[in-house]
């Protein structure tokens, strides 16, 4: 246990003199090197300054993959808690003689940096014990600084502790583990939002695509349309007195308020095609679980066709007009 301790120290020492200057963004224990009696840092060949801007040719993401920071692979900018982490993961495979995270396999090893929890630290004192599952938090600002590294290695203990300093060192320990926990589950939080942001982005984009190929088709044919672009990504094409309307979706409602039943769904886009006052075929797409109705009329006897989604089976039907039938419905011009 004094080793581990002296080689800790003499780490942070290091990165303390480091702190807001250089950031060494490979910190491993191959990277170690005992030099007259003291450990040193070695092969800062990824190092840069610490408020340097990211070059074109980067490392952003680079690294050794046991001992990546969950920032390094979400591929962020690394600062000097980075460096804080990657002394954690030393620190612990110094006292547990194993990793808190062994992968084997890249994407294994983001997955446990990004949401895993490190197995407890049982052979470490109380005090070592919290400073480890501190510096490897997830979120780079819950981490200590390396001077506060520095400063409180020097004062453990390393000799078993009695009463009420025993007492007072665990509870300190219980409560660095439940930071970790809502740390972890903030990290998985805000992973599932970006998850569903990026799918959010990328059904966009294949809509926009559709759309313009759908505009393109019909401006081809139609060479006399007038089309009109909105400042909503929609268009609106009119060829005489018809007129075709396309309208991308709406953003959701903010973080906090509660969406009307009656506006329109998040995820709808809609358009019309308008001949005169009589005629009109109005069509409502949705990627809900609502139902929604897809409906076409024209005339005094119009054919129309209805279709209802919903969490079962979808269910189809025809509903065609006769001349016994009720008059048929009429859409408001």
């Amino acid at each position: 246990m004094p080793d581990a301790v002296s080689v800790l120290t003499d780490i942070a020492e290091t990165l303390t003199d480091l702190d807001g200057r250089v950031v060494h963004r490979d910190l491993k224990p191959e990277n170690v090197l005992l030099l007259d009696g003291r450990w040193c840092l070695a092969d800062f060949g990824m190092a840069r300054y610490a408020e340097a801007s990211t070059a074109v040719h980067t490392y952003k993401g680079g690294g050794s993959l046991p001992y990546m920071a969950p920032e390094v692979w979400k591929y962020q900018r690394a600062t000097s808690a980075t460096d804080i982490y990657a002394l954690g993961v030393m620190a612990y495979e110094l006292l547990e003689g194993t990793r808190p995270f062994n992968g084997p396999h890249e994407h294994d090893y983001q997955e446990q940096h990004l949401h895993g929890t490190p197995p407890p630290l049982n052979t470490a004192p109380a005090l070592l014990a919290a400073l480890v599952t501190e510096c490897l938090f997830r979120a780079p600002q819950g981490r200590p600084a390396a001077g506060n590294v520095l400063e409180r290695l020097t004062r453990i203990i390393t000799t078993a502790q009695t009463g009420g300093l025993a007492a007072l060192a665990e509870a300190n320990r219980a409560e660095a583990v439940r930071r970790a926990e809502a740390d972890r589950q903030a990290s998985a939080q805000a992973s599932e939002a970006e998850r569903r942001k990026d799918l959010l982005e990328a059904a966009q984009a294949s809509l926009r695509l559709i759309s313009d190929q759908f505009l393109t088709a019909i401006t081809s044919i139609v060479s006399t349309a007038v089309v009109k672009r909105s400042s909503a990504e929609g268009w609106n094409v009119r060829l005489s007195d018809a007129r075709l309307t396309f309208r991308q979706p709406h953003r959701p409602a903010p973080a906090g308020t509660t969406p009307s039943t009656s506006s329109p769904t998040p995820c709808s886009t809609s358009g019309s095609l308008r001949t005169d006052t009589a005629k009109r075929v109005a069509v409502t797409v949705s990627g809900t679980r609502t139902p929604r109705r897809l409906t076409a009329t024209s005339g005094s006897r119009p054919p129309s066709w209805s279709r209802r989604c919903s969490a079962g089976p979808h269910r189809w039907r025809r509903l065609c007009s006769s001349p016994t039938a009720a008059p048929a419905r009429r859409s408001a011009p």
